[in-house]
């Protein structure tokens, strides 16, 4: 079903997936976005260390390069060994690879939800289990270092399992055919959400929104034959 608005001697025809997922975007991103910039702070995480460089005039271009580097390069290195991964698993156990969703989105469309992903699973729930973990094993959470490490790797592995299971949810992934608790951990997603965590908790949520973005838009230019496989 699709909805229809007129304005302006303009007739605007979304289809109603898109309209759903920007509704539901309108509606919790200014929630997410809040409590992201806040539970980071709290965990020891990095919040926008880029943005934050900036605003205090500290920035250094050689440190934004390198950074910049390592998440493209992350990104496309990501995107290359899930296709790979993703033929190999499905040839391997004779399964199929996951229907093709009705609604093709846009790469502005996948940006846009590549930066609410992130701003929920990494800013978010990353950070909320990084603290709860802490204040189980009794770490101190006033920042990064060694005495924390244990926690943000805990965190860092059940953020990724709650993004792998995201996908699954939403009918992403492979092995369609098989359950999901054998699904979850085969599937790239998962281990994905791991490389994403790593990148967040290492140089910020920027640097996690670009490596992400690159699979996506990597993958996506696959799935359209722009870039060939």
């Amino acid at each position: 079903m699709n909805y229809s608005v007129s304005a302006f001697g303009f007739d605007i025809r979304p289809k109603s997936a898109a309209l759903r997922c920007l509704i539901a975007v309108l509606v919790y991103a200014p929630f997410i976005a809040a409590v992201g910039a806040r539970l980071p702070r709290k965990a020891g995480l990095p919040v926008l260390p880029l943005f934050e460089g900036l605003w205090a005039k500290s920035w250094s271009l050689r440190i934004y390069a390198a950074r910049l580097t390592v998440s493209v390069g992350t990104g496309l290195i990501l995107a290359c060994l899930s296709l790979f991964y993703d033929d190999l698993m499905t040839t391997w156990l004779g399964s199929a690879r996951s229907a093709a969703s009705a609604f093709a989105p846009t790469a502005a469309f996948l940006i846009f939800a590549v930066i609410c992903e992130e701003i929920l699973y990494r800013s978010c729930i990353f950070a909320a289990f990084a603290i709860a973990v802490q204040f189980i094993l009794g770490f101190r959470c006033n920042r990064l270092c060694d005495s924390t490490w244990s926690a943000v790797l805990i965190a860092n592995v059940l953020q990724a399992v709650i993004f792998g299971a995201s996908h699954i949810a939403t009918g992403g992934g492979i092995l369609t055919t098989e359950p999901w608790y054998i699904r979850l951990p085969l599937i790239w997603q998962t281990w994905g959400g791991l490389v994403f965590g790593f990148i967040f908790s290492a140089y910020g949520i920027e640097s996690a929104i670009v490596c992400h973005a690159t699979t996506d838009l990597f993958l996506l230019a696959v799935s359209r034959g722009e870039l060939r496989w």
